[in-house]
């Protein structure tokens, strides 16, 4: 009888152990399916105002997002493009905002001034869903919620260095700038230039009374029919008037555009578009050079700081001191050089514009021809260093033009003492001159 007892306690505390070892199993399971699969996606989405092949500041933005989805694994980029009142008449921010959360995405990046209303009152709906405005202001001003940053990079040198190009191609001084809307942003863009083009025409010896620089404001960021002012219009206006240059501050490629056609009927005119970096393939013989915003940097920091749940709420612009490198992970804006034959300006840059204390900078030709074992290389551990404004070298990009020539002996800088990033300065960096931005009368 007592053998029994003991057998029959000993087979109900076997089953005991196994219903526990059963339940821990069980229990294991479920936890692994509840936990993240190691697949799955994480989306990040754009809101752009223009489409996604506009030849300038929607593209730019979309072709940077597409690089870091094809670096970083595990994203998935997705877009909704063309959010404006022409093609898309009372969609909201807001709207969009919610259809791309429905796709899965946990980062949002709003691309236009325009968006700054929708993108606070997405984010402040969306306190889960990480936000960064391109650009605005919120977080300066305290409106931002905790969810939201704002981001752009500092254009100014690059319209500076772009208004100094056109001074030195221009043969009448009659320079023309063609601006989107009145803002600060677009405001300080277009001073840039024109205190460029003054302190480089004056430099070259022209006469200070013959400068003419003419701005007109369309009106948005785009031509839209029956709203805004036609740039196509606006930029052959200026031609006629005797502009020989035109200067963009437009997010689409009108003024390279038209400066290519005219300048196939034999016309002596040019023309700096902006935003992106292949603008001047639309009319290579009377381009420039473009100054670009390369958005790769920070779309690659952006996504993988969300991912890592390390984001943090910040005001992103980039510092005051431009570098040169032909670093594309590194530089949020940059010029390319233009092949258009200006090479008579050169030798006049070099007498004309300032060296600095720290000596002057490499010979431009050097700077052009080194090729930078650094092109390809991926600069995370120097993205905080030069996540500011950097004018890339681009291979196969001749260096002959005046937009070249304007920074071949501007202000250089040498940031730290390090001695990895004292060599790549030296073989790379030609920055800029110390400029205040004042409003033009």
């Amino acid at each position: 009888m007592k053998q029994q007892m003991v057998s029959g306690r000993t087979s109900r505390t076997m089953t005991l152990i196994v219903v526990a070892l059963l339940s821990l199993v069980f229990s294991a399971c479920a936890a692994k399916s509840s936990a993240p699969a190691a697949d799955e996606k994480f989306v990040f989405g754009l809101v752009l105002v223009g489409p996604i092949n506009d030849g300038g500041w929607s593209q730019a933005h979309y072709d940077a997002a597409k690089y870091v989805e094809s670096k970083i694994p595990g994203s998935q980029m997705v877009y909704v493009d063309k959010v404006n009142p022409a093609d898309r008449p009372n969609v909201k921010v807001e709207q969009v905002v919610d259809e791309l959360i429905a796709k899965g995405a946990k980062l949002i990046v709003t691309t236009s001034d325009d968006f700054k209303d929708g993108t606070r009152e997405s984010a402040k709906a969306h306190p889960d869903v990480t936000f960064v405005h391109a650009s605005g202001d919120d977080v300066i001003t305290g409106k931002a919620p905790a969810n939201l940053g704002n981001l752009m990079g500092r254009m100014e040198y690059g319209k500076m260095i772009a208004g100094c190009a056109a001074a030195l191609q221009s043969a009448t001084g009659n320079i023309s700038f063609i601006g989107p809307l009145v803002n600060d942003e677009t405001r300080r863009l277009a001073d840039s230039a024109y205190l460029g083009a003054k302190y480089c025409w004056n430099k070259r010896g022209g006469d200070p009374a013959a400068l003419k620089f003419n701005v007109t404001w369309i009106g948005f960021w785009f031509n839209i029919p029956g709203v805004t002012l036609d740039p196509t219009k606006v930029v052959n206006d200026f031609f006629t008037a005797g502009s020989d240059v035109v200067i963009s501050g437009i997010d689409t490629p009108e003024a390279i555009v038209e400066a290519g056609k005219a300048q196939a009927a034999g016309k002596a005119v040019f023309a700096i578009p902006y935003d992106f970096k292949d603008a001047c393939a639309k009319g290579e013989a009377a381009c420039l050079g473009v100054p670009y915003f390369n958005w790769i940097p920070a779309y690659k920091k952006l996504v993988n700081d969300a991912k890592s749940g390390t984001w943090k709420q910040e005001f992103t612009m980039s510092s005051s001191m431009p570098l040169w490198l032909n670093w594309p992970e590194a530089s949020i804006c940059g010029p390319v050089r233009s092949t258009s034959k200006t090479e008579r300006h050169s030798s006049r840059m070099v007498k004309s514009l300032p060296t600095s204390k720290y000596g002057t900078c490499p010979s431009y030709s050097k700077v052009c021809s080194a090729k930078a074992s650094a092109s390809n290389h991926d600069s995370d551990n120097q993205a905080p260093i030069f996540r500011s404004l950097v004018f890339s070298h681009h291979k196969g990009v001749k260096c002959t033009s005046a937009f070249s020539k304007s920074i071949s002996r501007l202000d250089q800088f040498v940031p730290t003492k390090t001695s990895r990033l004292r060599s790549l300065l030296g073989k790379f960096m030609a920055s800029s001159a110390r400029m205040v931005l004042v409003k033009v009368p």
